[in-house]
């Protein structure tokens, strides 16, 4: 289990991470160094998101978060988000900006979201 709590950074360079649970509460940030290669955040079980989530290049495919869990997903920071989520057995509630691509068993947007498809990223 991952939590970032306010104030906190969590900051991911390149590479494959695998945790069982990942939150990141508002006010903490996580940092997607992505300017020498892809990050994809493999979460098992739950994840929620209310902070910010930042990708160092803006690059949509260099950034998936990659949830397995059936658990209802809430990802709710209302800033961007540059990346894909792929979430296909669980329902996400959604309050961010995404420029990437969203797949989830059913999504919903709330009122701040909006998705920019962005069809290099091979969804």
């Amino acid at each position: 289990m991952v939590v970032v709590g306010s104030g906190a950074t969590l900051t991911l360079n390149p590479g494959n991470y695998i945790m069982t649970s990942f939150n990141l509460n508002s006010g903490g940030n996580l940092i997607i160094n992505d300017q020498n290669g892809t990050v994809r955040l493999w979460v098992m079980t739950a994840v929620a998101l209310s902070g910010t989530v930042t990708t160092q290049s803006n690059n949509s495919g260099s950034f998936w978060l990659i949830y397995n869990g059936t658990q209802d997903s809430n990802m709710n920071g209302g800033s961007m988000f540059h990346g894909v989520i792929f979430a296909p057995a669980a329902h996400i509630n959604l309050d961010y900006k995404v420029y990437g691509a969203v797949l989830g068993n059913s999504v919903t947007l709330n009122s701040n979201s909006e998705v920019h498809y962005d069809p290099t990223v091979g969804c």
